[in-house]
């Protein structure tokens, strides 16, 4: 486990959901030397406790999220590997992540019609024929992102929003290249980007802007990894009583308030909405759960939690995606 120092959370209080703050900004705002904020986040990269990636709305293209919590029976270390293995080089997959408790994996697909989602659970069962596989699906609609309270003292209000957007953007060859290659590699800099795809840096930088501006890609935070920083990450998947309002007003009010909470995702199928939370121990996770039980036993039909061991494939340009007209 790493330790953390005070100078080290302050820096990832403001620099967590935007890596492009250079260091300059950052120490404006923190009253620090810039060589300083440089090294340390260096650091944290190279330590693996923070790892940047692109934020993609995938709505902003006309795709719809699929999310899939699945588990195998007679799961071994020959086919975790094989899931493992499977799901990072799946050119269906746009997030996955190892998990434990009530479910074993998460995956997130990012496709236009049902029938990609079938294609890769194809895959999945041809890979692993001696294995039941079940598994439960439903629409991530909007998804925020908050910053943890772990880093900084005061109450952090920044938010990222991925939603509905009110144009569909028509990608050509060149977007989706970029997309491809950025969403893998968010730390290497335009103009690296723009020799390995054969263009000139002005002409990615304009496309780069216009993506931004149209919402295909919405910011670009570090994801944390909480064991390695001593906190246990975990998921809530929440199916609610009253149909009528999926995700009720005080509920969303209470998970704004709790500062353990780094995501909230409202959905469309088997759950109505997932709570993300990093806490120190399993006795605070149990105390969170409690508490959001107790406090919203008439809104709340059903509750299912699973821990977060490890994410390996995050927000990545799905590879099919590359040869989609």
């Amino acid at each position: 486990m790493a330790l953390l120092s005070e100078r080290d959370e302050l820096i990832l209080s403001y620099a967590q959901l935007d890596a492009r703050l250079s260091s300059e900004q950052l120490a404006h705002k923190l009253k620090l030397r810039p060589h300083t904020i440089q090294r340390a986040l260096k650091s944290l990269i190279e330590r693996k406790i923070i790892t940047p990636y692109v934020l993609i709305n995938p709505h902003a293209l006309g795709l719809t999220d699929y999310c899939i919590f699945f588990n195998l029976t007679g799961l071994s270390d020959n086919s975790r590997k094989k899931i493992i293995t499977l799901c990072k080089q799946s050119p269906y997959v746009a997030y996955f992540a190892e998990l434990a408790g009530e479910y074993q994996y998460s995956v997130s697909i990012f496709a236009k019609t049902i029938f990609t989602v079938e294609n890769f659970l194809a895959e999945l069962t041809k890979a692993l024929p001696n294995n039941a596989i079940s598994s439960t699906l439903a629409i991530r609609l909007s998804w925020q992102l908050f910053a943890h309270q772990t880093f900084g003292s005061k109450k952090q209000t920044t938010i990222l929003k991925r939603e509905q957007t009110t144009e569909i953007i028509e990608l050509d060859s060149l977007d989706r290249q970029f997309l491809y290659y950025y969403s893998r590699n968010p730390s290497t800099p335009i103009l690296k980007i723009a020799h390995h795809l054969g263009v000139t840096e002005g002409t990615l930088r304009n496309r780069f802007q216009k993506l931004q501006n149209n919402q295909v890609i919405i910011g670009l935070p570090f994801l944390v990894n909480w064991s390695a920083v001593g906190r246990l990450a975990l998921r809530v998947l929440l199916v609610n009583r009253n149909m009528e309002a999926r995700v009720p007003e005080e509920l969303m009010k209470f998970v704004k308030q709790e500062s353990c909470v780094t995501e909230v995702v409202k959905c469309l199928g088997s759950w109505d909405m997932e709570i993300n939370f990093a806490v120190k121990s399993p006795v605070e996770a149990s105390v969170f759960i409690q508490n959001l039980s107790s406090n919203f036993n008439n809104s709340i039909y059903s509750l299912k939690s699973a821990t977060e061991l490890a994410v390996h494939t995050v927000h990545q340009f799905p590879e099919y995606l590359l040869k989609v007209n």
